[in-house]
């Protein structure tokens, strides 16, 4: 297991959640970008090498969880 691809999944997922802030509501689903982008990003997580995956569903699952608790956007 490659820490360092972890590391650049995580990293990856976090930009890709980041860039969110700065588009129109009008872009994603209901459940609002944050949401959309997560959803998105597990989605396609298996197209990327298993550790590099694994650490953009680290992120992803983190961003749902709080999301589902009632946090976020």
């Amino acid at each position: 297991m490659s820490i360092i691809e972890q590391i650049a999944g995580r990293l990856f997922a976090i930009e890709m959640l980041r860039s969110v802030d700065g588009m129109p509501k009008s872009m994603f689903a209901d459940g609002g970008g944050l949401d959309t982008v997560a959803r998105n990003l597990e989605a396609t997580a298996a197209r990327y090498p298993a550790d590099y995956a694994a650490g953009i569903r680290q992120v992803t699952g983190q961003v749902l969880a709080k999301l589902a608790a009632g946090g976020g956007k």
